[in-house]
């Protein structure tokens, strides 16, 4: 993964909210509500304001989407072939998925 997305060993594990992650990331609000739209890994809450939040292993899955869009420069359908339902946060697993790539 490369170092300026990596959230590994970070100590916080509060929720994240949608503005956090974006700036984190360096991806704008509207492309994270779309990968809430196109991939099921993105699981997300709506508070009663209508915020979203992001739990710390939801992160560390927008982690791995992001380094494999910006970094590796696959499509969304490239993604979308690579990470499979059971998509988990663990990351070894998550690396071991990708590498060949």
């Amino acid at each position: 993964m490369n170092d300026r997305f990596s959230t590994v060993g970070r100590k916080d594990k509060s929720p994240k909210s949608l503005d956090e992650v974006s700036e984190m990331f360096n991806v704008s609000k509207w492309t994270i509500r779309m990968w809430i739209d196109r991939f099921s890994i993105v699981d997300h809450t709506v508070d009663k304001n209508g915020g979203i939040w992001f739990k710390p292993h939801v992160v560390e899955q927008i982690e791995v989407v992001c380094d494999l869009v910006k970094t590796k420069g696959m499509n969304l359908e490239s993604v979308r072939k690579h990470l499979n339902p059971e998509f988990t946060s663990t990351r070894k697993k998550l690396s071991i998925k990708y590498r060949v790539y």
